[in-house]
């Protein structure tokens, strides 16, 4: 069985040529971003005066020799043209590489808005026509105010809590793979450090999404709660104060009013923590980069320049780690909501009948009930019962009427009918 979060994503089907765009463009961005990384060797080499001077053509171009083709081309460009040449050649390629990908970023954005703005829009459609079609039973049971909760509070906090992050889920995983790649290739045993890390923080990342989400569902429960007070407060306005109950109703709903602050607040600490933390266990991972990297440079293992995209290419992973560890925390939060409203989506929309009930094939004369009572499912009394009526065909018998019928019928005394 399905859960909600993949119930979500199954309505992204509707979306697929946006989102093999979306997901092409995001693609296309990472390839530029990662090699931007390396990009900045040739930089530093020059800046710093280490550069090589390659006189000899290498072999053909392979991914194994592309150093080596880089470094030949840049040394003609020295040799020919000077430094500062040269220098403006490197600075060229790097604007080249970052220009395009912030378009193909600026694009994966362009295409996926529509998606997630489609989406929202098809489950508030859903909802509203699943309640159209559920039973009347359905209603007896759940609270107009909660159920006006889920219908746009909860839709609008999935809207902003798993929607608006579909791209970082999708998108910062690629990032992460390619720059972590990088460091890889580069410097397996330097790598190592990074790892433990992310081990590291997914336990604590992980740790505290399970309270965010458990939070989260307490504080769309206590929302939907309120809704509900307000709407029994309107609707029952005058019975409240031919009572004189304004004070209780007043220090009733204050009482709920902050008990859903306190739990929001406390949610808001938790998700804010996310980013803070993520940035504190990146910058402690560079520290110990930075001290085993000058052990490695110290020893000839690894040269100035690659050290210092060796740093780049972690720094690019913070950034992404941080969005994706926001997004997740966020999916957490609303997941919550999203529980919420597949409930509604998920209900039964059967009426069940009694064993061997006889079908009706056509309507010939009349409409007759007799001894007809009715109770709601979580009630052991009888809301009415030995109803006896008659509805001839083709006539019209008003509501009102037949409880007048029925009254008189049974000899109870007539309520007020509004």
């Amino acid at each position: 069985m399905q859960t909600p979060f993949f119930r979500l994503l199954s309505h992204l089907r509707n979306y697929k040529p946006l989102l093999v765009g979306n997901i092409l463009c995001n693609l296309l961005m990472v390839v530029f971003s990662v090699v931007s990384i390396p990009a900045i060797i040739p930089f530093l080499n020059i800046l710093l005066d280490q550069q090589p001077l390659v006189t000899e053509v290498p072999d053909s171009f392979t991914l194994d020799n592309a150093k080596e083709h880089v470094n030949f081309y840049l040394s003609q460009i020295i040799a020919e043209k000077g430094k500062r040449t040269a220098l403006a050649y490197a600075l060229g390629l790097i604007l080249v590489l970052y220009f395009f990908k912030n378009i193909f970023r600026y694009l994966s954005q362009f295409f996926l808005s529509p998606v997630r703005n489609g989406v929202v829009r098809d489950i508030r459609q859903g909802l509203y026509d699943k309640m159209l079609a559920l039973p009347l039973a359905y209603f007896s049971e759940e609270r107009k105010g909660d159920l006006l909760a889920r219908m746009s509070v909860d839709v609008q906090e999935v809207e902003s809590s798993i929607l608006n992050v579909l791209e970082s889920i999708i998108r910062e995983p690629m990032l992460i793979i390619g720059a972590f790649g990088f460091m890889v290739y580069v410097s397996p045993s330097m790598t190592l450090f990074v790892l433990v890390l992310l081990a590291f923080t997914g336990l604590v990342i992980g740790r505290v999404g399970k309270l965010l989400k458990r939070q989260s569902r307490l504080v769309q429960e206590r929302l939907g709660g309120l809704l509900s007070m307000m709407e029994e407060g309107i609707g029952g306005l005058r019975i409240i104060k031919g009572f004189n109950a304004e004070p209780f109703q007043s220090a009733h709903f204050r009482k709920e009013n902050n008990e859903y602050r306190r739990l929001l607040v406390r949610l808001l600490w938790r998700r804010d923590l996310s980013s803070p933390l993520t940035e504190f266990l990146g910058v402690a991972t560079v520290a110990v980069l930075i001290w085993y990297g000058y052990s490695e440079v110290d020893k000839g293992l690894l040269t100035v320049p690659t050290f210092f995209a060796l740093l780049l290419a972690f720094f690019s992973m913070i950034e992404p780690s941080k969005k994706f560890a926001a997004a997740f925390y966020n999916v957490q939060k609303g997941m919550a909501a999203m529980e919420r409203i597949d409930a509604i989506q998920q209900a039964d929309l059967r009426i069940l009948e009694k064993p061997n009930a006889e079908p009706i094939a056509s309507f010939e004369e009349k409409i007759e009930l007799c001894k007809v009572g009715f109770a709601y499912a979580n009630s052991n009394r009888s809301a009415v019962e030995d109803i006896d009526l008659t509805i001839a065909k083709g006539k019209i018998v008003s509501a009102r009427r037949a409880v007048r019928r029925w009254q008189e019928y049974t000899r109870r005394p007539a309520a007020p009918l509004l």
